[in-house]
């Protein structure tokens, strides 16, 4: 494989994706901008273009990868939290206290955009969407040919973690 394009919506484990797909195939990884050439494992956020140019714009690469999450709610909790933070790191550990509901309808809305956007490139590029929960349960992809490095999909890399108060009711 020489390059790979992942459509995700957001919080749904792609920069460990990525990152696990770019470490089985030592390809460097191109983090959420188009890159100029497709030599890369690339990431990029569904619910930014449109399905149609999605649509247009997967020819370009060997493999294509449609991931989503199927919990929305703690997707867009984690998204919430994400844009409330002063600090902008993607991969920044969070509890649920960090959670205040600011801009959480925005972030739904933009998880919710981004699965519409995912169905409708899967119904029509006849490509399966690969959901979170499965991928990292299971460290496969629907893809079986696209290979892992499973040390990326490990829960020690689970950004939301529990509230030491809560863990009694889990």
């Amino acid at each position: 494989m020489k390059n790979c394009l992942i459509i995700a919506s957001p919080r749904s484990g792609s920069t460990n994706l990525m990152k696990s797909i770019s470490s089985a195939y030592d390809i460097p990884y191109c983090f959420e901008k188009i890159p100029l050439k497709n030599i890369y494992i690339t990431k990029l956020m569904a619910y930014t273009k449109s399905a149609k140019f999605w649509i247009e714009y997967c020819n370009k690469w060997d493999k294509v990868i449609l991931l989503g999450r199927k919990n929305n709610l703690e997707a867009a909790q984690s998204l919430s939290v994400l844009r409330n933070k002063k600090v902008k790191i993607v991969n920044e550990k969070w509890h649920f206290r960090d959670f205040t509901g600011d801009s959480f309808d925005k972030a739904y809305q933009d998880i919710i955009d981004s699965i519409k956007i995912l169905n409708e490139c899967s119904s029509t590029l006849s490509i399966p969407i690969d959901w979170y929960e499965d991928v990292y349960l299971n460290r496969t992809l629907s893809d079986p040919s696209i290979k892992l490095d499973s040390i990326f999909l490990d829960s020690k890399h689970k950004l939301r973690q529990l509230d030491s108060n809560l863990k009694h009711f889990i």
